[in-house]
């Protein structure tokens, strides 16, 4: 675990409830084990820097360019290995932790399927969660499956993630004028405004829960339908935490939640305030919105 991670974490522990607490702490865990994976996957080929631009010049995300390998063998034992934390630590009852320790992941989709998964990452998870819920004879709900199936991904996206990022070098962001992820296409889970000193204000970073890439974007627009219409735009929070808001927008009625680092007072890591942020989700949900990749 990074420094900025441990203190992230260490902080939310710190002012959460009991219920939040238990979610961080368990997040921890998966979090840990995608980590594991992730430093023994597959390197890919060298990107050239060019074909790289040029890539999201045309709207295409990277992984067009520079697909990772994903063997179906990779996929379950990463499959696996999530399966067991959530078996043991998600509370499940017996029958169903039972269950999902003895899903055989490899059985849930070809090769084939797993080749195409980021075409459709939804429709992937969505039938590897039908066939896991069948030879269990119901034993397993559809939401922890896909769970486990989504996790299992990220790890084995990461590293080609970080490659295809470094090999931009340096890269005008406004090229990529998309709230998706250039380097999958996923939309982006949750923003970030990094704290840049006063006259700066700080720029916008959104990040993509699926492969963990970050790329900059506009603080005034929408993360789903582009909008640049302030009038359009709009942030909703609790009063009393002005370092986490909910940017919607009244176009598309899409939102994306933001941490302010200035106003936290610490590095903001998108994966641990995803998890510590979702009362925001159920405050935009109350209202009408749904998140990026949502849309009604």
């Amino acid at each position: 675990m990074t420094t900025d991670l441990a203190r992230a974490v260490e902080h939310y522990l710190g002012i959460m409830d009991e219920s939040g607490q238990a979610r961080l702490r368990f997040a921890e865990k998966v979090w840990a084990v995608q980590d594991d994976i992730a430093q023994s996957s597959d390197a890919g080929d060298d990107i050239d820097a060019e074909q790289a631009k040029d890539c999201l010049a045309t709207g295409q995300p990277l992984f067009l360019l520079a697909r990772p390998n994903m063997q179906i063998e990779a996929f379950a034992d990463a499959a696996h290995r999530i399966a067991e934390v959530v078996a043991a630590e998600a509370g499940l009852p017996e029958e169903a932790g039972a269950a999902l320790r003895e899903l055989d992941f490899a059985t849930l989709a070809t090769q084939e399927q797993l080749d195409a998964a980021l075409e459709d990452v939804d429709a992937f998870v969505a039938d590897a969660s039908e066939a896991a819920s069948a030879a269990s004879e119901g034993s397993l709900t559809p939401e922890m499956v896909r769970f486990v199936v989504a996790s299992a991904l990220t790890p084995l996206l990461r590293r080609r993630s970080a490659e295809a990022l470094a090999a931009l070098e340096a890269f005008d962001w406004r090229t990529w004028s998309s709230g998706s992820c250039p380097v999958c296409g996923a939309p982006a889970a949750i923003g970030r405004v990094l704290d840049e000193g006063e006259l700066k204000g700080g720029r916008r970073v959104l990040w993509c829960s699926l492969c963990d890439a970050e790329w900059e974007y506009d603080r005034v627009r929408c993360a789903r339908c582009g909008t640049r219409n302030h009038s359009k735009l709009h942030y909703m929070m609790n009063e009393e935490d002005h370092g986490h808001r909910v940017h919607a927008c009244e176009d598309c009625q899409g939102y994306i939640k933001v941490a302010f680092e200035r106003d936290l007072g610490l590095a903001a890591i998108p994966r641990v305030e995803d998890v510590a942020t979702l009362e925001l989700d159920a405050l935009a949900h109350a209202r009408g919105y749904t998140p990026l990749g949502n849309a009604e």
